[in-house]
This record gives structure tokens, C-alpha cells and sequence, in this order.
């Protein structure tokens, strides 16, 4: 059928229908949560087959409340792994992301994760900076404290299957034992994949550095960071969580 100028000109002036955006909106929701989408089928797989499965005790263990969760992000798909580095530089600059009081509730959360003592209130967070690859440190945040002169070093070595290697935990114990560092109240965590990278402390590193899992970090954060529509630290985790949740 071949349409005239004057056939043209009476589509154009007709109405458009309504677009109806739900079904792409349920759409894309069903997708992007793949995960907590299939809790449901497992549990009533799982209870089909005699075995014990409760959808909401996942859901507690996981920390979903809402769709900011990072299993309700796009699973990406890169064809890598997030190396050390990139691990340590995505987390440091999406913690300093957005206004001061998220900022300061975002790092609140993950100093609980991590299992620092003594974590200051959140208008004292508001100052705190993390920074990644500073005197070869792989992560750190840094707090305020009574003395305008110095901060508290939250020092954090991150391994992915990588072994300590010798003095390298001393030599950033150095970098920060100067007058600008409150050391005596700094924490200094050795970030692993699996509580077996705690046999590498050795001597006085023992008592002085706590050794946290990858795992143990992502689900602690996850359950205890603000709820926030910021789908790039979302995406995030969930593209760590393919790294360190498999273990």
C-alpha cells in the first residue's frame, strides 16, 4: 500500500496511543534481579525435594531490603576478574561518592564491615577521606581526630591469591608512624580471600594486623550501607561479588 502526502498528513495529526512502559519497567526489574528472582523457584524446588530452603533467611543473609541492592544490578559480563588494584580504586572512590553525610553513613558502614573499633560518630566521617595506592598502600581511610594535626589510619592490604610477601607489612606500618597519624589507635587489616592467609603473619604482625575475608567484608557492607539509588556501587559489588563470593 503506497500512502499519498494527504494519507501522511492524517497519521501525523492522529493521537499517538498511550505507551504503556510496565511491562518493559517488570521487565527489566525481573532481569536485573536474576538472583533474588530465583530464590523463590529454589525454595520451592528445595522443599519439593524434603531439603530446607527459607527465601527470607537468604534475603536477611544477603542484607536485600530494597532495590538498591547490588544483586538487583545488571550482571555484567567483562570476561576478568577486578585485580587487587582495581578492587582497592573502585571501592575508594565510590566510599568518597555524593554529599558529606551519605558520604560519612557509606564509611560508617564499611568500618563496621571491616570490624574497626571505636568508629567515630558520623559528623566526624564527614571529614574522613579513603584513597587507594598512597605509599603503595592498597587502601586506607583516614579519620579525623581531637588533634587538628593528625588522623587515624585505617591501613587495609588487600590480597587476591597473592601471598604477604617479606616486610612488606612493616614498610606500611612505616609509612604511617610519623606525627601527622594517630598510630597508636590506627586498625591495620589484612584483607584475604580465606582465613588461610592469617598463617603469613608472623611475630608481631600477629597481634598487630586482623585478618578479614573478602566474603565476610561484602556481606557485612552490604547489609549495613545506607540505602541509595547509586547504580554505579551497586554494579560494583555485585561485580566484586563474582570475584570473592565463590570461594
Amino acid at each position: 500500500m503506497k500512502l499519498d502526502h494527504s494519507d501522511v498528513a492524517q497519521l501525523a495529526d492522529r493521537p499517538l496511543p498511550r505507551f504503556d512502559a510496565g511491562p518493559l519497567i517488570d521487565f527489566t526489574s525481573f532481569e536485573r534481579g536474576a538472583v533474588i528472582n530465583g530464590l523463590g523457584p529454589l525454595a520451592m524446588l528445595a522443599r519439593a525435594h524434603g531439603c530446607p530452603f527459607d527465601k527470607t533467611a537468604a534475603m536477611t543473609f544477603f542484607g536485600v531490603r530494597d532495590a538498591s541492592h547490588s544483586f538487583y544490578a545488571p550482571r555484567l559480563d567483562w570476561g576478568f576478574r577486578p585485580t587487587e588494584p582495581q578492587a582497592t580504586d573502585g571501592l575508594a572512590h565510590l566510599l568518597m561518592a555524593g554529599d558529606a553525610s551519605l558520604r560519612a553513613r557509606r564509611i560508617a558502614a564499611f568500618l563496621r564491615a571491616l570490624g574497626t573499633p571505636s568508629i567515630p560518630s558520623v559528623d566526624v566521617l564527614e571529614q574522613a577521606e579513603a584513597r587507594a595506592e598512597v605509599d603503595r598502600i592498597d587502601l586506607e581511610i583516614l579519620i579525623p581526630t581531637a588533634d587538628p594535626r593528625k588522623r587515624r589510619p585505617i591501613i587495609i592490604e588487600a590480597k587476591f591469591g597473592h601471598h604477604l610477601t617479606t616486610g612488606q607489612l612493616s614498610r606500611y606500618l612505616k609509612a604511617r608512624r610519623n606525627s601527622r597519624y594517630d598510630y597508636a589507635n590506627g586498625d591495620f587489616v589484612l584483607l584475604a580471600e580465606n582465613d588461610r592467609a592469617a598463617k603469613r603473619l608472623k611475630g608481631r604482625q600477629v597481634t598487630k594486623w586482623r585478618l578479614v575475608t573478602w566474603q565476610t567484608l561484602w556481606l557485612r557492607f552490604e547489609r549495613a550501607r545506607p540505602e541509595e539509588d547509586n547504580p554505579d556501587l551497586s554494579a560494583f559489588l555485585s561485580f566484586l561479588w563474582n570475584r570473592v563470593g565463590r570461594n
